[in-house]
């Protein structure tokens, strides 16, 4: 393939070394199921992706669900985050089998697709990467209620699952004057994942600082639900109260790791090298972690984050920023923060820790 170094950003793993995460990098006989309710991919940009960072190509299964198939669209928005997702998956865990479940894009179709990834026998995903999502004034009780059933029966079934905690600061992008976050990552049942801005050493590998990802526009997501009450594991945490209206609810997100443009994830679309951010990067790094830890205990963690917040030093956390535009939103500060969570992977020695949990 073509040199990339003009087009910057790093490669996943050179992203996953950041964190100290670069032994172990594999989940053999796992499996990672990726929602797509939108999109398609090239398996010849998986490839070349694959070659550029030395790693062998993992089995990808598509799984269609109420007739949605593998559709690329010439390397359209959709097409880039399914690319990320899958490029980052089989960067990291590439003896994993990866399962694309596609399904119509709406969120009356979710629930069936998580439903479908939950009880599909024959693949058994133990994790689940979402990073679709919408914020949560846009589902009406019913339908979030059966999305949340379904989580709720992965949750059951030892299913973890990872989603995306927007890239639109703390109002989603919104005009309202109000902060909102975004579902399905609010729900309990959900490891939420938030997004940092690296800053790098002149060498471009080295990791000198890092803080929470707000380009002024564009940033992490993150805050207080407007309809989840704090679950179990959030009950011994400092939560501040709701921008909206001052109430104590479920805080997202749970867990962060680099989503910044800057120096952003090298993969390939459509043939070339493009430079992709968000937390919709953040979940699969993160899905892949708890693939990696589920190889290495023998079975599946299932719902991580009672874990996570009985030892917070698992994760390093990050002190500095805001995810604000126009005066709404959220600082960063020590412990848990509705910016970025409990913090991003402490190397291996989160891995590790999740390995020995009991």
């Amino acid at each position: 393939m073509s040199d990339t170094s003009a087009i910057g950003g790093m490669w996943p793993t050179e992203v996953a070394s950041l964190y100290g995460v670069t032994e172990h990098m594999d989940a053999k006989g796992q499996c990672v199921g990726i929602l797509a309710l939108a999109g398609g991919y090239l398996p010849s940009d998986l490839s070349a992706a694959c070659a550029g960072m030395g790693r062998q190509l993992p089995l990808v299964v598509d799984y269609q669900v109420n007739g949605a198939a593998n559709n690329f669209g010439g390397g359209d928005l959709a097409d880039a985050e399914l690319a990320l997702d899958l490029q980052i998956i089989a960067a990291l865990v590439p003896s994993a089998r990866i399962v694309v479940y596609f399904g119509p894009n709406n969120i009356q179709q979710l629930a069936q697709v998580i439903h479908e990834a939950v009880n599909d026998n024959v693949n058994r995903p133990k994790v689940l990467s979402i990073s679709w999502g919408s914020a949560e004034k846009f589902w009406s009780d019913s339908i979030r209620k059966d999305v949340n059933s379904a989580l709720a029966g992965a949750s059951d079934a030892k299913v973890t699952v990872v989603a995306a905690a927007g890239d639109q600061l703390a109002t989603d992008g919104l005009l309202d004057g109000a902060a909102h976050v975004l579902f399905p990552a609010s729900s309990p049942y959900v490891l939420a994942c938030g997004g940092t801005q690296l800053e790098l050493a002149s060498d471009g590998s080295t990791l000198l600082d890092e803080k929470v990802w707000n380009d002024g526009f564009t940033g992490t997501g993150g805050g207080i639900s407007d309809v989840f009450d704090v679950p179990p594991y959030q009950q011994n945490i400092v939560l501040p109260r709701s921008v909206n209206d001052g109430a104590l609810r479920r805080g997202v997100p749970d867990v962060s790791a680099a989503a910044g443009q800057t120096p952003g994830y090298r993969i390939i679309l459509n043939g070339k090298p493009i430079v992709k951010d968000g937390t919709s990067a953040a979940t699969p790094l993160w899905a892949s972690l708890i693939a990696m830890v589920n190889a290495r205990r023998g079975q599946p963690i299932g719902l991580v984050q009672p874990i996570l917040y009985r030892n917070p030093l698992l994760c390093r956390p990050i002190l500095k920023g805001n995810n604000r535009i126009d005066g709404v939103g959220y600082e960063a500060g020590p412990g848990w923060n509705p910016c970025t969570g409990l913090g991003v992977p402490n190397g291996m020695d989160t891995v590790d820790a999740l390995v020995a949990a009991v």
